[in-house]
């Protein structure tokens, strides 16, 4: 049997529609895909956040523990000459 005209038309017709079917479920996985790596993205924003956060604090504490350290040699020292 030969194919006619509209035999063939009827077999593009159908390869579309199942091409633009798989098109749209490969969007829909794609879709999926950003949305969780746009959830990823946030979260390892907000860490980097956080450990800049306790990166700054940490300075902080050092800072202050090297003051800290310098007042009491400093005390030390007056100590030291008052008993001297």
């Amino acid at each position: 049997m030969e194919k006619t005209s509209l035999d063939l038309l009827e077999e593009r017709v159908q390869t579309t529609i199942e091409l633009v079917s798989d098109l749209k479920q490969q969007l829909k996985k794609l879709e999926q895909e950003n949305m969780e790596l746009r959830e990823k993205i946030q979260l390892r924003e907000k860490q980097s956040e956080k450990y800049e956060s306790l990166e700054a604090e940490n300075l902080t504490l050092k800072k202050t523990k090297e003051e800290t350290i310098k007042r009491l040699e400093e005390i030390l020292s007056k100590l030291e000459s008052i008993e001297g």
